[in-house]
Protein backbone atom coordinates (compact mmCIF):
# COMPACT_ATOMS: atom_id res chain seq x y z
CA UNK A 1 0.00 0.00 0.00
CA UNK A 2 1.51 3.28 -0.94
CA UNK A 3 1.81 6.07 1.64
CA UNK A 4 0.02 9.34 1.01
CA UNK A 5 2.15 12.41 0.71
CA UNK A 6 -1.24 14.70 2.13
CA UNK A 7 -0.55 15.29 5.50
CA UNK A 8 -3.44 15.68 7.94
CA UNK A 9 -2.56 19.62 7.75
CA UNK A 10 -2.91 19.74 3.90
CA UNK A 11 -6.01 18.15 4.36
CA UNK A 12 -7.13 20.37 7.26
CA UNK A 13 -6.15 22.97 5.06
CA UNK A 14 -8.18 21.74 2.02
CA UNK A 15 -11.13 21.78 4.13
CA UNK A 16 -11.03 24.94 5.58
CA UNK A 17 -10.40 26.38 1.75
CA UNK A 18 -13.42 24.27 0.96
CA UNK A 19 -15.86 25.66 3.33
CA UNK A 20 -14.43 29.37 2.72
CA UNK A 21 -15.68 28.80 -0.62
CA UNK A 22 -18.44 27.25 0.27
CA UNK A 23 -19.66 30.07 2.64
CA UNK A 24 -18.20 32.89 0.18
CA UNK A 25 -20.71 31.89 -2.40
CA UNK A 26 -23.97 31.19 -0.10
CA UNK A 27 -24.77 35.32 -0.51
CA UNK A 28 -25.85 34.32 -4.56
CA UNK A 29 -28.18 32.10 -3.11
CA UNK A 30 -28.64 28.07 -2.38
CA UNK A 31 -30.03 27.04 -5.66
CA UNK A 32 -26.49 28.68 -7.15
CA UNK A 33 -24.44 26.78 -4.79
CA UNK A 34 -26.23 23.50 -5.26
CA UNK A 35 -26.03 24.06 -8.79
CA UNK A 36 -22.20 24.02 -9.04
CA UNK A 37 -22.02 20.97 -6.91
CA UNK A 38 -24.67 19.05 -8.55
CA UNK A 39 -21.70 18.10 -11.85
CA UNK A 40 -19.46 17.39 -8.36
CA UNK A 41 -21.63 15.05 -6.97
CA UNK A 42 -22.33 13.14 -9.85
CA UNK A 43 -18.84 12.70 -10.18
CA UNK A 44 -18.50 11.65 -6.97
CA UNK A 45 -21.23 8.80 -7.52
CA UNK A 46 -20.75 8.03 -10.81
CA UNK A 47 -16.79 6.94 -9.36
CA UNK A 48 -18.12 5.14 -6.78
CA UNK A 49 -20.32 3.20 -8.62
CA UNK A 50 -17.25 2.75 -11.31
CA UNK A 51 -14.91 1.29 -8.20
CA UNK A 52 -17.82 -1.41 -7.37
CA UNK A 53 -17.98 -2.50 -10.78
CA UNK A 54 -14.29 -2.85 -11.46
CA UNK A 55 -14.01 -4.71 -7.37
CA UNK A 56 -17.36 -6.98 -8.11
CA UNK A 57 -15.85 -8.15 -12.08
CA UNK A 58 -12.36 -8.32 -10.80
CA UNK A 59 -12.83 -10.21 -7.57
CA UNK A 60 -15.53 -12.59 -5.86
CA UNK A 61 -19.09 -12.02 -7.49
CA UNK A 62 -20.74 -14.33 -5.27
CA UNK A 63 -20.84 -11.00 -3.05
CA UNK A 64 -24.00 -10.39 -4.90
CA UNK A 65 -25.53 -12.92 -2.55
CA UNK A 66 -25.29 -10.32 0.26
CA UNK A 67 -28.91 -8.80 -1.38
CA UNK A 68 -30.59 -12.09 -0.41
CA UNK A 69 -32.90 -11.24 1.95
CA UNK A 70 -33.09 -14.95 3.54
CA UNK A 71 -29.33 -13.78 5.13
CA UNK A 72 -30.88 -10.77 7.20
CA UNK A 73 -33.87 -12.62 8.10
CA UNK A 74 -31.94 -15.58 9.70
CA UNK A 75 -29.43 -13.25 11.34
CA UNK A 76 -32.83 -11.72 13.40
CA UNK A 77 -33.67 -15.02 14.13
CA UNK A 78 -30.34 -15.90 15.25
CA UNK A 79 -29.61 -12.89 17.58
CA UNK A 80 -33.10 -11.22 18.43
CA UNK A 81 -32.35 -8.37 20.35
CA UNK A 82 -28.57 -7.88 19.44
CA UNK A 83 -29.90 -7.92 15.65
CA UNK A 84 -31.90 -4.86 16.16
CA UNK A 85 -28.81 -2.88 18.35
CA UNK A 86 -26.29 -4.02 15.50
CA UNK A 87 -28.69 -2.88 12.90
CA UNK A 88 -28.49 0.52 14.73
CA UNK A 89 -25.12 0.60 14.15
CA UNK A 90 -25.60 -0.31 10.91
CA UNK A 91 -27.92 2.56 9.92
CA UNK A 92 -25.73 5.07 12.22
CA UNK A 93 -22.72 4.21 9.80
CA UNK A 94 -24.54 4.97 6.86
CA UNK A 95 -26.00 8.30 7.73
Amino acid sequence: MAASSLTDNTVMWISVGILVFLFSIQRFGTHRVGYTFAPILSLWFVSIALIGIFNFVNHDPSVIKALNPAYIIAYFKRNHKEAWISLGGVILCLT
